[in-house]
């Protein structure tokens, strides 16, 4: 699936998962997850979003604040 978001460049890909009962209920589960090739103008914001973000970056910078206030 192809994502339309300020800052990903075309190139990039979204997947989503729906994990078992069982999955749910005892272990870790992805939601979803993707390859995302990004410019400066990308930004992450999370505001009452109960799952886990991990990112690795491969080349360039990024700017983490778990503070900021919009």
């Amino acid at each position: 699936m192809k994502i339309i978001e300020k800052g990903v460049l075309q190139k990039s890909e979204i997947f989503f998962h729906i994990p078992s009962e069982f999955a749910k209920k005892t272990l870790f589960c992805l939601h979803d997850s993707g390859l995302f090739h990004c410019d400066d103008k990308y930004i992450v914001e999370r505001k009452n979003y109960n799952n886990f973000l991990i990112m690795l970056i491969r080349k360039g910078t990024m700017t983490f604040n778990e503070n900021a206030v919009h």
